[in-house]
């Protein structure tokens, strides 16, 4: 996605759609075959798949950001026209605003969809006597309350991005830690006290990539300039699997396949449970790594796109 269109390339790079957009600021969220395109700060958003566009739509209010899950349905997070701080739409596949959701007290950042569509969680932070004070707020779209099904919160820690794990979990990132929201077959507790938090306040957040497998972190030590640090994967059940160091200035982590790549100002390599691969050298202007299939990534440079094999240990 660029601020002019959107192209959906093969896993050999070779594009397979384009099209035009006139979003002035675009965001996406892909799951499944289906990608939402929307327009922050704006109200303008589509659903997406390889070949066409399912449906268009418009909000009310501001978008400031969104997700869309494997079957389809779509949730968006606004700014509010009805005098409250924030909303929650859930749209089905076909379209359909199916759950509104207004909030009063707590400013909503990010959503997510569950794997089978029937639950919607968001990130959200407010104030409580003076500190910082965020929650993962779970709904239940086809019920009739207006209050989440369950709500976990926790302070000094600005949650920022979420995803729902296979196993039903949820993994939420934020300036200071990691949270994994541990469910019971699919279902949380009404008082949200089963979350296992991973701190790094000692660190910089520099990236990170959310995906079924968990999250990857890329972290720095304050003062370093960015040219070396720590990359950290922990899995769906708030584990790390593995931290290890690298070296080189930081440009970009991106899910591959289970696992994750790291891209540097000159070398490409990838995550592991064993820790990171030899990997491999790339041109020094390299901005962003996307995966093209399960190990093949995608080098988006300042002119060009390349494509590279990362393979483990």
């Amino acid at each position: 996605v660029t601020d002019t269109s959107l192209t959906v390339y093969t896993e050999s790079a070779a594009p397979l759609n384009h099209k035009s957009h006139a979003f002035a600021t675009p965001l996406a969220d892909t799951a499944g075959e289906y990608l939402l395109l929307a327009e922050s700060g704006g109200r303008r958003f589509s659903l997406e798949n390889a070949k066409e566009t399912v449906w268009q739509g418009e909000t009310e209010a501001a978008i400031r950001s969104g997700a869309v899950g494997p079957d389809g349905m779509v949730a968006l997070v606004t700014a509010s026209n009805r005098g409250y701080v924030s909303e929650l739409l859930v749209y089905n596949s076909k379209g359909s605003l199916v759950y509104r959701w207004n909030s009063g007290d707590w400013q909503l950042i990010a959503a997510a969809v569950s794997r089978d569509g029937k639950r919607v969680a968001a990130a959200a932070v407010s104030a409580e006597q003076g500190r910082l004070q965020s929650a993962i707020l779970v709904f239940d779209p086809a019920s009739d309350s207006d209050d989440p099904i369950s709500c976990c919160t926790g302070y000094d820690n600005m949650l920022f991005a979420l995803r729902y794990m296979p196993d039903g979990n949820i993994v939420a990132v934020g300036s200071d830690a990691v949270w994994t929201f541990i469910s019971s077959g699919g279902n949380f507790s009404a008082e949200g006290d089963n979350v296992l938090r991973y701190p790094f306040s000692d660190w910089k957040l520099d990236g990170y990539a959310l995906s079924g497998s968990g999250a990857a972190l890329a972290l720095s030590r304050y003062g370093s300039a960015g040219r070396s640090g720590d990359i950290v994967w922990i899995n769906s059940s708030g584990s790390v699997v593995c931290q290890t160091e690298f070296t080189g200035a930081y440009r970009s982590v991106a899910v591959l396949g289970d696992s994750f790549c790291l891209l540097t100002v000159d070398r490409l390599t990838r995550l592991t449970q064993e820790g990171l691969s030899e990997g491999v050298a790339v041109p020094g202007d390299g901005i962003m790594a996307a995966a093209m299939g399960s190990n093949h990534v995608a080098v988006l440079g300042l002119t060009q796109v390349e494509v590279y094999e990362v393979k483990g240990k």
